[in-house]
């Protein structure tokens, strides 16, 4: 490995040069107001490979409700599928027609629909304001925990 060049660890175990990383496509969600804590906490999570394989087969495996019956998704039906609009937009863009679509190697998606159903969950964080990262992150596993938890009995 040279000066000035980069390798990451991939997925496989195989090391990624700079070269092989510029064909990775990135996408961040939409910021509305001061929710770049939560935005940072829910691209985190996407990133842990085993939660988002897992989330997104558990997605695939329900019926979703409704699109205007919001109040009936779980909050894990909502994350399952902000991860499947990630993980398509990602995939889509990586194609060559995609490409020449979409352009560039990253891009944003809006998580409208997760943002809606937390605050109808828990009203603290209504209004678009700024909160403590750690303390979505607890709010967000304890209810995917006990959502789930729930569904299994």
């Amino acid at each position: 490995m040279g000066i000035g060049s980069s390798t990451v660890r991939g997925s496989s175990g195989g090391e990624k040069r700079g070269s092989d990383m510029t064909k990775e496509r990135y996408y961040g969600l939409e910021n509305f107001g001061n929710t770049c804590y939560c935005n940072s906490v829910l691209q985190s999570l996407y990133h842990i490979e085993p939660l988002r394989t897992n989330l997104l087969k558990y997605h695939a495996s329900k019926e979703p409700p409704p699109q205007n019956e919001l109040e009936k998704w779980s909050l894990a039906a909502c994350l399952g599928d902000l991860f499947q609009e990630l993980t398509e937009r990602k995939n889509y863009s990586s194609s060559r027609v995609g490409k020449r679509i979409v352009g560039g190697h990253s891009g944003y998606l809006s998580p409208k629909r997760f943002f809606r159903r937390l605050q109808q969950l828990n009203p603290m964080f209504e209004g678009y304001i700024q909160q403590d990262a750690h303390e979505f992150l607890n709010f967000l596993l304890n209810d995917l925990a006990d959502g789930l938890a729930d569904e299994a009995r």
